[in-house]
């Protein structure tokens, strides 16, 4: 595995990870295919994430600055997602499909109502106060926002439908790069600069695994993965990392 940053994971069990100029993945059976999709010029590949439906997986690249629309039964590029677009980072959608970008070297998160193309796709701009933003999640009506270098979890009050307001919910996060929300309301945040995976509890934030090398995106599992457990991406590995119940509203 090389250049490991973005996942997701199906609802069949999939999982999906980032690549250098690829895109993997491990089957529920547990066969590897590690260049499940190529990406030629797409040096680095940062977020990966599946459409409601998990016909369509979307590939953020800073290298080639757009996001590609990959149907994931022909593992084919059907079209790619450029207009202003500049580093393109974390990746989320809500359950009615849109699709939302944190660019990285823009400071800005972006919404997508993907149509068929490029020119069927309508873009939103959801705010432009977090610098540097990197894991994106959507909760509720808001979206939520990892600011890279400021160490700091933003919530976009109202952020899902239309340009919200900012209002800061912790700090002290280090470099969080990922961001996934547990059964109790509570959120794990990788610290990408610190190898560690951190438990969010209001405003209060523990340290509850040590020595991840670059830890970036998580995930719970599902059907057939455990459901208790987190995937974490890390360097050029793929970790598993056991939390007990909170994770059950992942599976």
């Amino acid at each position: 595995i090389v250049g490991t940053e973005g996942l997701v994971v199906g609802r069949d069990g999939t999982v999906y990870f980032s690549q250098s100029e690829a895109v993997g993945r491990r089957l529920p059976d547990g066969t590897l295919e590690l260049d499940w999709l190529d990406l030629p010029g797409a040096n680095t590949v940062w977020g990966v994430m599946l459409s409601p439906d998990n016909a369509r997986l979307y590939v953020a690249s800073p290298s080639t600055a757009e996001v590609s629309v990959v149907d994931v039964a022909t593992a084919t590029v059907e079209f790619a997602l450029t207009s202003s677009l500049a580093g393109p980072n974390g990746l989320t959608v809500d359950d009615d499909g849109t699709l939302f970008v944190a660019d990285f070297f823009n400071d800005i998160v972006f919404g997508y109502d993907v149509g068929a193309d490029e020119a069927s796709t309508t873009q939103f701009r959801v705010t432009r106060e977090v610098p540097t933003p990197n894991g994106v999640l959507v909760d509720g009506d808001d979206v939520l926002v990892l600011g890279y270098n400021d160490g700091e979890l933003h919530r976009i009050v109202g952020g899902r439908t239309a340009t919200g307001t900012d209002s800061l919910v912790v700090d002290g996060l280090g470099n969080p790069d990922g961001i996934v929300k547990a059964a109790d309301g509570s959120f794990f945040v990788t610290d990408n600069g610190g190898g560690h995976v951190l438990h969010v509890v209001g405003t209060t934030v523990e340290n509850v695994a040590d020595d991840i090398d670059a830890a970036a995106n998580l995930e719970f599992g599902t059907a057939p993965l455990r459901c208790d457990r987190l995937l974490v991406t890390s360097s050029n590995a793929l970790q598993v990392l056991d939390v007990g119940p909170l994770g059950i509203s992942g599976g």
